[in-house]
Parts: structure tokens; C-alpha cells; sequence
């Protein structure tokens, strides 16, 4: 069994939900994006940390991104992509 298959056992139900809206995305989100799929008006700070876990596990991958608002970037998210075998 591989280590991602593994973090994907333990994962929440609430985990489970942003890796399947990421999944059905298919493309790059923003926060904004995401919430919208998750039926909120914005990601919460727990949202924010389950990303980042999520990031640190390998299970998606993030970019920040130049943007136009105050703080003048933004992050992204997707699912990271299958490692292929050799």
C-alpha cells in the first residue's frame, strides 16, 4: 500500500468533500471557487488548514498567484496529479 493510499484512509469526511469538489473541478480553484462548490459564501479557517494538510500530504497541490485585490495575490489549489510507474 502506498503512502498516499494510506493518507487517504484516514482522511475526515470533511476532507473527503474538498478532494471530490477539487476532483470535479479538474483544473486549478481558487478559495472563492471552492467555497462556491462547498455551498459557502467563503472558506472558514479550518477549510484554509485542511487545505494546507491536504498540501503537506500530497494529496493536492497550491500556487499563489498574482491578483488584482488588496492583498494582490491568491492561492490555488488541485488535485496533484497520479504518479506514473515505470
Amino acid at each position: 500500500m502506498s503512502d498516499t493510499q494510506s493518507i487517504e484512509e484516514t482522511l475526515t469526511p470533511h476532507a473527503r468533500q474538498i478532494l471530490q469538489h477539487l476532483a470535479e473541478i479538474s483544473t486549478w480553484a481558487n478559495r472563492g471557487e471552492l467555497a462556491k462548490r462547498m455551498q459557502k459564501n467563503k472558506l472558514n479557517k479550518w477549510d484554509v488548514t485542511l487545505l494546507e494538510k491536504l498540501a503537506e500530504s500530497g494529496l493536492i497541490e497550491t500556487r499563489k498567484m498574482p491578483f488584482h485585490g488588496p492583498i494582490g495575490f491568491e492561492w490555488q489549489y488541485r488535485i496533484a496529479p497520479a504518479e506514473e510507474s515505470a
